[in-house]
């Protein structure tokens, strides 16, 4: 969770969440880096004056944080899945 400062000085609340449920071996990491990767992403995004709070933000968080966690795991394992429920939309890969 965090709060960041919006351009007009109004608050804004972020969190995400992950349970790490698509691997038993790494699952913890996984969720950590997932929810660190969404962070950061927003965090850019609040800073840069870039925010607005669409589908298309979503899908954009969605796909920099199945990049990084592709990224992560590749080296690891032979064959990587991914699945993410965001506001009513499923995204498998």
């Amino acid at each position: 969770m965090q709060v960041a400062w919006l351009n007009d000085q109004q608050p804004l609340l972020v969190m995400f969440l992950a349970d790490g449920a698509g691997s038993v071996s790494q699952g913890g990491e996984g969720a950590t880096l997932a929810v660190n990767e969404a962070m950061a992403y927003m965090s850019q995004k609040v800073q840069g004056g870039e925010l607005g709070l669409n589908d298309i933000l979503a899908t954009d968080i969605v796909l920099t944080v199945r990049q990084r966690l592709f990224a992560e795991a590749e080296p690891r394992i032979s064959s990587s899945r991914f699945c993410l429920h965001v506001s009513g939309i499923d995204f498998i890969g």
